[in-house]
């Protein structure tokens, strides 16, 4: 989840707000400069916040965490971390073009077996390592979509 806020000033309202409000306190009427200053308060200044599902970073991001795991030989945390990804992928690939559609299909497919081939009891320590190189190229792939 990405989250956004921002604070913005309407420069011009602002300007004139604060022109009216130093004529208002020049002409001794404190009140009057008041209301101005509110004037500027509720309608100069804006706050917004955004809130918006990156599935396509979620997939960075647990496929970066799997690729840790993995290294720290925390398998059944791999696994699970890499289904977060390929599910990432799969709501990706619902809101993304036909074009990339099939690339994150692909992607998520290869996600899905490396899971199953993880799920084996035994991994001589060179599986390992190559599944972490894997992982590590499945990021580098999600990474570049970001460009």
């Amino acid at each position: 989840m990405w989250r956004h806020s921002s604070m913005k000033l309407n420069v011009a309202l602002a300007g004139d707000a604060l022109a009216l409000a130093k004529s208002e306190l020049d002409s001794d009427k404190p009140e009057a400069a008041d209301a101005a200053l509110a004037v500027l308060q509720s309608e100069g200044v804006i706050f917004e916040f955004d809130e918006i599902e990156l599935p396509l970073l979620e997939a960075a991001d647990n496929l970066k965490l799997a690729e840790l795991e993995l290294g720290e030989g925390k398998g059944a945390a791999a696994r699970a971390t890499l289904k977060l990804a390929s599910d990432d992928l799969k709501r990706y690939e619902q809101i993304t073009g036909e074009s990339r559609a099939k690339e994150v299909r692909d992607l998520h497919h290869k996600i899905d077996k490396l899971i199953e081939s993880l799920g084996a009891e035994n991994h001589p320590g060179g599986e390992l390592e190559k599944a972490k190189k894997e992982i590590g190229s499945y990021w580098k792939h999600v990474v570049k979509w970001f460009k």
